[in-house]
């Protein structure tokens, strides 16, 4: 690459991102994240951030109330139709988002924003069965 590194000065974490970034430039792919300007890391997680808070807000209202989810395992979170949004970690890491009143504070980590992102698919208000539906459908074309 150009630049001689002397491994014993850097963390075990340092010499495998440079080892990434090294195999990321073989490869003509993308820079790893650890390699992104940090205006750029941050616009990405407030855009995660914005998703999964606008997914809770918007369970909240299709429900026409607040909602609060008492996870088993992992997550307490509740959501307004205000606009105002809590998550909590189970695992001792205390308050990881707290938006209200337009300020939002978030510590939350990539796998805190994974475990969201997954579960934003199953608080879409769902469609009409279809089965449901062309039963009724049918319902009206019998022949009497």
């Amino acid at each position: 690459m150009g630049v001689k590194v002397e491994q014993g000065n850097l963390d075990s974490i340092h010499v495998q991102d440079i080892n990434n970034l090294h195999h990321s430039l073989k490869r003509n792919e993308p820079l790893p994240t650890t390699f992104t300007p940090i205006g750029k890391q941050e616009a990405e997680y407030f855009s995660r951030v914005e998703r999964v808070t606008n997914a809770l807000v918007q369970y909240s209202i299709a429900q026409n109330k607040e909602v609060e989810i008492d996870g088993v395992f992992s997550y307490k979170w509740r959501a307004s139709p205000q606009g105002n949004v809590h998550i909590e970690a189970k695992d001792g890491r205390g308050i990881l988002l707290e938006k209200d009143g337009g300020k939002l504070k978030s510590n939350m980590s990539q796998k805190d924003l994974t475990y969201f992102e997954q579960i934003i698919p199953k608080l879409q208000p769902r469609q009409p069965s279809l089965v449901l539906s062309e039963s009724k459908r049918n319902q009206g074309n019998e022949l009497v």
